[in-house]
């Protein structure tokens, strides 16, 4: 039964079996490191945030209102509007739903184009901080439990590479 959380409940989710004796995060940390390899960690976009990379959806927001203001450059507002709602503002000017690879096709003519539009999302750009777009110390813990042989699978939804970068510094390979 998955319940909301307070201070006398678990976490959002968590299935917690009647009278179970011990937390709920805290029974799962004690699996975890019970049994090494045994769970799979899923990563989202809300790792990374911490270390200036937008989420997916802000990227896409970015990127409409951008391409708002090359279609329709004498109008100040069309940036704003489209990034007030991205997926109207995308329907009423190309008559179709706003997908990623749609968005990115208009917005830059090649791959190579595409590629440089987002790398500014991932890569610190010059006179940025060093720990702009750097891991962060969420991503090296992870990486020293990958490495601790906590996990052995880490599934991600993020395009930046920051959990990779940290399992070279810490050590492991990022298959």
């Amino acid at each position: 039964m998955a319940v909301d959380a307070s201070p006398d409940q678990p976490a959002p989710g968590l299935l917690v079996p009647s009278g179970a004796a011990v937390e709920p995060l805290t029974a799962l940390a004690m699996n975890v490191h019970s049994s090494p390899g045994v769970y799979a960690l899923l990563l989202g976009s809300g790792i990374s945030i911490a270390s200036g990379v937008p989420t997916g959806w802000g990227i896409v927001t970015d990127l409409v209102s951008k391409v708002a203001t090359a279609q329709f450059p004498d109008d100040p507002a069309a940036a704003a509007e489209a990034a007030g709602d991205p997926e109207h503002w995308w329907n009423e000017t190309f008559g179709e739903p706003l997908g990623y690879s749609s968005l990115l096709a208009r917005a830059g003519q090649s791959a190579a184009a595409r590629q440089a539009l987002l790398d500014g999302y991932f890569i610190p750009a010059e006179g940025e901080e060093s720990t702009d777009k750097a891991p962060t110390d969420a991503h090296r813990a992870i990486a020293h439990m990958i490495k601790r042989g906590a996990f052995r699978v880490v599934l991600t939804t993020n395009f930046d590479r920051l959990m990779e970068r940290a399992l070279e510094e810490v050590g492991p390979r990022p298959r």
